[in-house]
């Protein structure tokens, strides 16, 4: 029974974490476009080396959430086939690596709505 119990709460957090890369997903698109409209409208006052360090950081991104995926993946086909589970020190480094990765995400996420906010004043855009 505590297995079952350990088991659906790994479970459980596994789909936390996958709803959570789901939203910073929606996010990187959402902020791609936004930073596309701005680029389309006026291209000569646009500081494409900021544009540029942010497109490389959300495909950075992109590329962390992919493996992020992948080890859940991984972890959730031996929940499924009831296969023991890695141990321990792996899931506190995945953890980590979650709260990092959410950190820096925030960071980008505000810097980018600077830029955004800057860049709409400057050149007239809703």
């Amino acid at each position: 029974m505590e297995n079952t119990q350990s088991y659906q709460n790994i479970h459980q957090e596994h789909s936390d974490w996958l709803k959570e890369l789901s939203f910073f997903q929606d996010e990187i698109r959402y902020y791609q476009n936004k930073i596309l409209q701005i680029v389309l409208k006026n291209l000569r006052d646009v500081n494409m080396e900021k544009i540029g360090a942010y497109r490389q950081a959300f495909l950075n991104d992109r590329l962390m959430i992919a493996d992020f995926r992948r080890q859940i993946t991984v972890w959730e086909q031996a929940l499924a086939e009831k296969k023991p589970l890695s141990n321990e020190p792996d899931f506190q480094f995945f953890r980590q690596e979650m709260q990092e990765f959410k950190a820096a995400f925030q960071i980008l996420r505000r810097d980018v709505k600077r830029f955004l906010a800057k860049s709409r004043k400057f050149l007239k855009i809703r």
